[in-house]
């Protein structure tokens, strides 16, 4: 199946084994469903277009799924200037498979690539016996779930926030008890935590990158921009402290709870910078709408707050002058 695509993902460099790894993951721009997973090793140096510069040569295996079940692995090879900027060939065993490519990576690891050729074929176009014989390995069930359960996480998160700073500022008061607000506030924290444990150790099932448990729980050990995926792994320690808090408060008394429960702010600006600046799908106009939202709506409602708190003091003030 001719055509093209433009896709765009992150790209980082893998220094957990003996030789440096370019990782790859990218998703169709213009929504076709096409996804691509690739490995690249540098194998040596040559010279470039015209005899000027040096650029890296690269090999290694690819995967690429599409719509109507589509999918095709196989071998990648490539070159790259020192600046991030190569071409790339795809091609399964078969034959059947052949894409050419242009590819740009920029210092915070965006990926932009635009391929062209014969595309894998999906279901409706496969006879039943290509469909039976189709490459093995290439379930990406566990990545899905995670970037799925990560989403899902920051959007209770911010249900969370957001019912915190109006129970706070009493603005649910007329129309719930605060005892019921009080409850959702706790339940929505509860399964965002849940949520985001399932972000993080899905990707334990995801056989193509091999993430280890070490890489996912230890801040800055992930090779994929280690900074941005070190503040989600922050946030997840910080998350499970406060909302044991819920259940120790009596223990701990309510100021000591009211402190650790400030945490809940920085959790979401952990969250909300990780899933900017290393989320795969960030780049998407609907991922863009969710964070701008939240943002919105979290910096809206801690204004209300604010000045919620104020209006409430100023009386309490009169009076006490008035005495």
């Amino acid at each position: 199946m001719n055509g093209s695509a433009e896709m765009s993902g992150q790209a980082w460099v893998d220094r957990s084994g003996e030789q440096p790894r370019l990782m790859v993951t990218a998703d169709a721009a213009d929504g076709q469903g096409w996804h691509l997973e690739a490995i690249l090793t540098p194998v040596g140096l040559q010279r470039g277009a015209g005899g000027v510069g040096l650029v890296y040569v690269l090999e290694g295996q690819f995967t690429l799924s599409g719509p109507g079940g589509a999918v095709a692995t196989g071998e990648a090879t490539g070159l790259m200037d020192r600046g991030g900027v190569g071409q790339v060939r795809l091609a399964d065993g078969g034959g059947t498979v052949r894409l050419d490519g242009n590819f740009s990576i920029g210092d915070d690891g965006a990926l932009q690539l635009d391929l062209a050729g014969a595309f894998p074929a999906g279901a409706a176009e496969q006879s039943p016996l290509e469909a039976e014989s189709a490459p093995a390995g290439t379930n990406h069930t566990f990545w899905f779930l995670s970037r799925a359960a990560g989403l899902s996480a920051f959007a209770l998160l911010t249900i969370n926030v957001c019912l915190g700073l109006m129970v706070s500022s009493r603005s649910l008061d007329a129309f719930l008890a605060r005892w019921r607000a009080y409850d959702l506030h706790q339940f929505s924290a509860l399964l965002a935590l849940g949520f985001l444990g399932l972000h993080i150790f899905a990707l334990l099932g995801d056989h193509y990158f091999n993430f280890r448990l070490s890489e996912l729980l230890v801040p800055l050990a992930l090779p994929y921009r280690p900074a941005w995926t070190a503040l989600g792994v922050v946030a997840f320690y910080l998350m499970i402290g406060i909302v044991a808090s819920f259940y120790v408060r009596r223990l701990i008394g309510y100021r000591t709870w009211r402190l650790i429960h400030y945490l809940t702010f920085g959790v979401y600006l952990l969250a909300l910078a990780h899933g900017l600046f290393s989320g795969t799908d960030s780049g998407r106009l609907w991922a863009a709408m969710l964070y701008v939202g939240s943002a919105t709506a979290v910096a809206t409602l801690t204004t209300w707050r604010i000045l919620s708190r104020s209006a409430r003091r100023r009386p309490a003030r009169a009076r006490a002058a008035d005495l």
